[in-house]
């Protein structure tokens, strides 16, 4: 049996998109309903997250919009389904209601594995935030020489507040690996109190669960900036570098606040913004 495609959507003032730094968007979506997936079937998991299926084509094109953040349903067959989540504060309610309506389906023989969050994803925010590029540049971070393709890290672990609670709450420590460590680069003057209000202070603890191993990437800021060996060289051309900024707070005004900091630093030219994304939302339930 073939999967049954529907359109839906939220809309602003009724049920909105929500961003994670507070913006309300109307915006449609399609679902791929899995082939046991009945209408009524279709209907609750689409209420579960706050959305309602739309039988017009949407008005404005969603294209060029981003990506929004939704969960991914890993059902016991290996085959998955996924729905956006309008509302990051409703994420364990919407996920639990989902497995609740899927799980009985076939006598129960098909349930819900495994449930995974994956952060939104805006590649350019410069409109929303003001971003205007002021032909400033900084010195690389590059690694000596100026050519080198591998930069230079700051590393450590920060107090981080999840998306998705733990059974101890929101605060978790997270392992980040951002910015420039030489003290002596133009980079660290230039982002200034910026990584102490999105970043945090380093925390002298011990933390598990780094690099790969994680199933927590933490939410950030993404930054280019134009760069030259030499700033004070005119005949240099300058060139592209991206610094990922991370957001220790989960909070709309956590993130505006960072996002701000960023988008009014010298020789930015882009900023954008990715969400946190979680693997295993199911263990949270």
């Amino acid at each position: 049996m073939p999967k049954k495609v529907v359109s839906y959507e939220f809309i602003e003032g009724t049920n909105p998109y929500i961003s994670d730094f507070n913006e309300n968007y109307t915006v449609s979506k399609r679902f791929n309903a899995p082939p046991d997936f009945d209408q009524a079937t279709i209907d609750a998991v689409l209420a579960a997250v706050g959305a309602s299926e739309r039988t017009e084509p949407a008005v404005c094109s969603d294209n060029g919009f981003g990506d929004l953040r939704y969960l991914e349903f890993t059902r016991l067959s290996g085959n998955t389904f996924s729905l956006a989540l309008p509302n990051k504060n409703n994420l364990l309610t919407a996920a639990a209601a989902v497995k609740a309506i899927v799980d009985p389906l076939n006598s129960g023989n098909n349930p819900v594995a495994c449930i995974a969050l994956v952060g939104e994803y805006f590649s350019n925010l410069n409109d929303l935030f003001g971003v205007s590029y002021d032909g400033t540049t900084f010195a690389t971070s590059h690694k000596a020489p100026a050519t080198a393709l591998k930069q230079n890290f700051a590393s450590g672990v920060i107090s981080y507040e999840a998306d998705a609670a733990t059974t101890v709450g929101l605060a978790v420590t997270h392992s980040i690996r951002s910015i420039t460590e030489k003290a002596d680069n133009e980079f660290a003057a230039q982002l200034g109190t910026t990584p102490a209000g999105c970043i945090g202070d380093f925390l002298t603890v011990l933390n598990c669960g780094n690099g790969r191993r994680n199933p927590r990437a933490h939410r950030r800021a993404e930054l280019a900036f134009a760069t030259k060996a030499d700033p004070t060289d005119t005949a240099e051309v300058a060139q592209s570098e991206t610094i990922e900024l991370p957001i220790a707070g989960s909070g709309a005004l956590d993130i505006l606040a960072c996002l701000n900091s960023a988008a009014a630093l010298d020789a930015v030219y882009c900023l954008g913004y990715r969400g946190e994304s979680y693997k295993r939302v199911d263990r949270l339930l």
